[in-house]
């Protein structure tokens, strides 16, 4: 048996077995170690120790990339308040091609709705009816009203002739509208169409918001640039409208819609805090890489029946689809390929940010 305090290193070739080498690096010739009584040395071969240490800039490297990209856990707790369930192409694969039939996205938001979630944003236009099976468009919507919960997406047009809405559909738009400061809302984003929610759908829900994403400038024919901030108004109409984030925020901090105050330029009043926005109502976003912010959870496993309480139960949960040839991609400071998802909660985020932690 040898005892570590009798184990003596001794060398062979140089005075010192470590030296500098013409790169600046260590490297070892040769190490020995004797065992007492034995008469014998046990030989450690250095070409490993050797690679290992030629490999150290590499190693630093990644273990800086690793400090860098930090991981979900150590996120802030809303954070991980998010949830986002894809429909995904095991979703497909199992419950068939999208688009689904009303049946069964009503059936996805109820097995949702099921883990208590605290609200359930659904990233997907809702804007044509179901004229062939008009019953199941009744139930999607008995399921979109069913929890009270439930925040719908529309997008505004910027074309030059974009979509004119039925009178229905603009009459629901306006119960949306903020109220304006005394500044100017020339300078905000001015949309002259608008694909609007199926009006069975947008009676039922607890609020709606716009999703359109705004990329940078560029210049002309240098393409779209990157997404940087968050577009939270846009004008329409004479009005001012908010972004699906600062709609679903509102109505978490019991704001009244026509209550916040857009002051471009300046800030969004709330009752609360003043959010700081610039002339075009935007605000900056802090991106991390695709998936190491924001859990995701299959709709395959939702529609399963799996005991998914765990993430789902009390968290803000975005049911998108994010299958191959289906999914919005942006690209951004992290990422070519950032699924709009993410970006929806990394601006409902940003906005929880904007109250004090004991209040959100």
């Amino acid at each position: 048996m040898i005892r570590r305090s009798n184990l003596r290193v001794r060398t062979t070739g140089p005075a010192d077995c470590c030296h500098r080498g013409s790169a600046g690096l260590f490297s070892c010739e040769s190490l020995m170690a004797k065992t007492p009584g034995s008469g014998e040395s046990l030989s450690f071969p250095m070409a490993p120790i050797q690679k290992l240490v030629s490999r150290m800039p590499m190693i630093f490297a990644f273990m800086l990339l690793a400090l860098l990209c930090v991981p979900a856990t150590s996120f802030p707790a809303n954070a991980s308040g998010f949830v986002i369930v894809d429909i995904d192409d095991a979703s497909l694969a199992r419950f068939g091609r999208w688009p689904w039939p009303r049946d069964l996205q009503a059936r996805l938001l109820r097995a949702t709705e099921k883990f208590s979630p605290k609200a359930v944003v659904v990233d997907l236009l809702l804007s044509e009816s179901d004229v062939q099976f008009p019953e199941k468009d009744r139930e999607l919507a008995d399921s979109i009203g069913a929890s009270g919960n439930v925040f719908l997406a529309f997008a505004f047009q910027f074309e030059r002739q974009g979509v004119t809405p039925e009178l229905e559909r603009l009459t629901l738009l306006q119960r949306n509208a903020l109220a304006k400061g005394r500044e100017s809302i020339d300078e905000l984003r001015e949309a002259n169409g608008l694909l609007f929610p199926v009006p069975l759908f947008a009676r039922k829900a607890a609020g709606l918001g716009f999703v359109n994403v705004f990329p940078e400038s560029r210049g002309s024919g240098a393409g779209p640039g990157l997404v940087r901030r968050g577009t939270l108004v846009v004008s329409y109409r004479g009005e001012v409208y908010p972004s699906l984030p600062l709609a679903l925020v509102s109505w978490l901090k019991k704001l009244t819609l026509s209550k916040v105050i857009v002051h471009p330029g300046d800030r969004i009043e709330t009752e609360d805090v003043n959010i700081p926005v610039d002339s075009a109502g935007d605000i900056p976003l802090s991106f991390t890489a695709p998936g190491s912010r924001f859990p995701r959870v299959s709709a395959e496993r939702v529609l399963g029946g799996e005991d998914l309480s765990a993430p789902l139960q009390g968290a803000i949960v975005i049911i998108g689809v994010n299958a191959t040839g289906l999914s919005d991609y942006h690209p951004t400071p992290v990422s070519s390929y950032h699924p709009g998802t993410e970006l929806l909660a990394t601006a409902i985020d940003a906005l929880l940010s904007k109250w004090p932690s004991r209040a959100r």
